[in-house]
């Protein structure tokens, strides 16, 4: 029955080496956990993934090389498998996107038309390689006990976690997030229920998977997603279903060709011609347990289990969140996107770009408003705005195609034997279980890989339908057919060794530049840009070339803290290091100039040169910042930061402008308010500042900048009595704040209140005693009951409070 695939153990060897590597390289992607924070875990698990895939396919390519024939499997799946990399292929030429952006994203994304040619890739090995029965088996028990260590593993994170907190991160999951874990815990569920259903087990077997299937919902409870619970009861309501209204009859068999055998599985009939194990699925002894008890569990936790895996989530100290924009704002993303980019979508790895140019204001009120969001609602409706209607309709033809073959498989067609179509009816179910979260939740790369995987053995498992379409092509005979398919299949050799090399050395980049980073945020200059160099050395990118402009700017500003003279020497060493900055950021610019981010970074090192006097400076500053602003239109920073830069240029007028323009998009902008009462002051307008700081004190009730702020406007305007709680408030949060307790003992010696003046002074000298020589004559004038201070305008009281213009103060 199964001689078409039949070939001497010698041919075979590359075929089983291409299997084994492909499998073991696949579960070591899954599986891989790398506690050094310079490997980023998915662009680790995307690469190993890749490099397996790579070694696979040429193992497969020196197997047809030695057989001489390649059997193709029913095409139709196929063809709609490689529609979706095909609809990226073409977004990435002719939406405009930035080419290597669109093909690798910056850090192995998902998006992109390179992971998604490697899930075509995937896929098809998939289906290509895993193609005997023998082979399915190995499958399940291999995906059993992958399962079964995932989840070990991971209850062995919890339990350190919650003994030692600082040990583990309560973000670390073994799949790369815990998105993704509720995800292959709704799959494995899903798997385990179909075990139970359609495969006979043994009690040793019930057991594990019992355990298998508690883990799964366990974990679905910790990360509680709505759309994987419902999922997962609409499977256990069918198998519930099925299993009530089945007719169960007595198996038959013919003594002829079967007899029964015992293994460690349970019963199972072994095919004398074949030696193939095909499994008693007829038989009476199934339990409808698993399926009534998964669908009793989903739908407490579809009704009201927000709340329960709150509170499991709190006792195991287990605190993540997953925000994405809902269901409204992706689409209406999508709808204004498709104003302009309709047939190919703004480009793949574009949705950040999107969301920043096209979201609605009103998410200023959130605190998500400067969180630059790189997927929607869904990994495939994200798909739908980067990729636009090409990428629509590969979807849609993708998931309309598993659909349409899979219920003609299940109802219409017939498989050789029983086992063959539970292999078939679990890859089927599995992959479009996948594919249908894929919808509502935006997984990490190896979830999706699952789902890829998952439908090429369902492709695989089509060969053993009845009267299926395979078809076995030999080439050896004809020396034409020969030549042609043989350049064909080391061209493609060729194109992926490319591939391969790519992948390496943009993973080595991308290890660099995540070691630059790290390095940047401990202080430490040099290391953090030789790293950002040896990125560059590997592959080119924005994010490196950003990195090494912020770079410089840093070291700016350690040279200015530092420095003990102003020298020409030293002008000159902050000019050329300026220079350097300014020209990565440009170079940053020009591989990708649709990032706000990239002009905002040009931007800061121009407003760095504003207080060296460097001409032009400030006019380049804000040419800068308005191209971010044009990016990202709705974003109150971009505005604030451009009125830091006024105050640093004394163009209080614009600062004035820019500030009330953040507000106006973000009315709660504690910052913003609090500098506008501080340029207030400096365009002599008190009352107007006044307004403004007790607006930033509303929102910010305990900081006590803004609190000392409104005390010195009240002093300002007159008002003693207002300034005194304003400022014993501030005194209470920071009560080492020296100038809080200036300008209170000046509010006590307005109010003639000497002693309690004196007090506050002589608590200035116990912070410091560098300040007793300024403060010793203040006081000696106060026990004399001279008033040494005088009531000033705004602005003469505030010149001993410099406008700040970090954020916070």
């Amino acid at each position: 029955m199964f001689s078409r695939f039949s070939f001497s153990s010698q041919d075979r060897s590359y075929d089983k080496s291409a299997l084994w590597i492909f499998l073991a390289l696949f579960i070591l992607a899954a599986v891989v956990v790398i506690p050094n924070t310079i490997f980023p875990i998915f662009s680790t698990k995307i690469t190993i993934l890749a490099l397996g895939s790579i070694v696979a396919l040429v193992l497969y390519v020196l197997a047809r090389y030695s057989v001489g024939n390649i059997s193709l499997p029913p095409l139709l799946l196929i063809g709609a498998l490689w529609s979706v990399p095909l609809a990226y292929g073409l977004s990435t030429v002719f939406s405009g996107a930035p080419l290597a952006i669109s093909v690798f994203g910056h850090s192995f994304e998902a998006d992109t038309f390179g992971f998604l040619f490697l899930m075509g890739l995937v896929g098809t090995l998939a289906a290509f390689i895993i193609e005997m029965p023998v082979h399915y088996r190995h499958f399940l028990r291999i995906s059993a006990i992958l399962a079964m260590f995932i989840f070990v593993v991971q209850a062995l994170f919890i339990i350190v976690h919650y003994i030692y907190p600082n040990a583990i991160s309560p973000l670390l999951s073994v799949l790369g997030s815990w998105s993704d874990l509720t995800l292959f815990s709704g799959l494995v569920a899903v798997m385990v229920m179909l075990a139970f259903r359609f495969i006979p087990l043994t009690r040793r077997a019930k057991w594990y998977f019992g355990v298998l299937l508690a883990f799964s919902l366990l974990y679905m409870i910790i990360a509680y997603s709505i759309a994987t619970w419902v999922l997962v009861s609409i499977t256990a309501l069918g198998l519930f279903v099925e299993s009530v209204m089945r007719r169960v009859t007595p198996f038959s068999q013919r003594a002829d060709t079967f007899i029964e055998v015992e293994t460690e599985d349970g019963v199972a009939v072994a095919d004398v011609e074949t030696h193939e194990m095909v499994w008693d699925t007829d038989a009476p002894s199934y339990s409808i347990v698993a399926p009534l008890i998964v669908l009793v569990v989903s739908l407490f936790f579809i009704l009201g289990g927000a709340a329960i895996s709150g509170t499991v989530k709190n006792t195991l100290h287990i605190n993540f969140l997953n925000v994405r924009p809902s269901w409204q704002s992706t689409m209406r993303i999508e709808h204004a996107s498709y104003g302009t980019t309709a047939l190919f979508g703004s480009g793949p790895d574009t949705f950040t770009k999107q969301w920043l140019l096209l979201r609605n204001k009103s998410i200023n009120a959130t605190p998500f408003w400067n969180t630059n969001f790189t997927g929607g609602i869904g990994f495939i409706p994200t798909s739908f705005i980067t990729t636009g209607i090409v990428g629509t309709i590969a979807w849609l033809f993708l998931l309309v195609a598993l659909i349409t073959v899979g219920i003609r498989s299940f109802i219409v067609k017939e498989y050789e034997n029983t086992s063959l179509r539970t292999v078939s009816l679990i890859a089927f179910l599995g992959s479009l279980f996948v594919f249908l979260e894929l919808i509502f939740t935006v997984p990490g790369p190896i979830s999706i890989a699952f789902g890829f995987l998952l439908l090429g053995i369902f492709i695989s498992t089509l060969r053993y339908r009845k009267n299926s379409n395979t078809r076995v092509i030999s080439f050896m005979e004809s020396p034409r057919a020969s030549f042609s398919v043989i350049f064909i299949l080391t061209l493609f050799l060729l194109v992926f060794l490319a591939g391969a090399y790519m992948v390496v050395g943009r993973y080595t980049a991308q290890v660099y530049l995540t070691q630059s980073q790290k390095n940047l945020y401990v202080g430490n200059i040099s290391a953090a840009d030789s790293s950002a160099l040896n990125s560059l050395r590997f592959a080119k990118s924005d994010d490196a070339y950003r990195t090494r402009a912020v770079i410089a700017a840093t070291a700016v500003r350690q040279l200015e803290r530092t420095a003990t003279s102003t020298s020409p020497a030293f002008q000159k060493q902050i000019q050329s290091i300026l220079s350097q900055g300014i020209a990565n950021a440009q170079a940053a610019i020009r591989i990708n100039a649709d990032s706000y981010i990239n002009w905002f970074a040009l931007g800061n090192l121009y407003q760095i040169a504003i207080p060296l006097k460097v001409s032009g400076s400030y006019v380049a500053a804000q040419s800068a910042y308005f191209k971010a602003a044009s990016l990202n239109p709705v974003s109150p920073l971009i505005l604030y930061t451009q009125a830091q830069a006024a105050v640093e240029n004394r163009s209080y007028a614009d600062a004035n402008s820019f500030l009330k323009k953040a507000i106006a998009l973000k009315q709660n902008y504690t910052q913003a308010i609090f500098l506008l009462s501080q340029v207030d002051v400096q365009l002599g307008k008190a009352k107007e500042a006044l307004t403004a700081a007790q607006s930033a004190a509303y929102f910010s009730p305990n900081n006590p900048y803004v609190l000392f702020q409104v005390g010195v406007l009240r002093e300002a305007t007159g008002d003693m009595s207002g300034a005194i709680p304003v400022l014993k408030r501030a005194i209470t949060i920071n009560p080492k704040y020296a100038n809080a307790h200036y300008f209170l003992a000046v509010a006590y010696a307005n109010k003639k209140d000497y002693k309690k003046a004196i007090t506050e002074l002589k608590a200035i000298v116990k912070l410091s005693s560098g300040n007793e020589r300024t403060i010793a004559p203040i006081i000696g004038a106060l026990e004399k009951g001279v008033n040494p201070f005088h009531k000033s305008s705004a602005k003469n009281l505030s010149s001993g409070t410099p406008i700040k213009t970090s954020s916070g103060k």
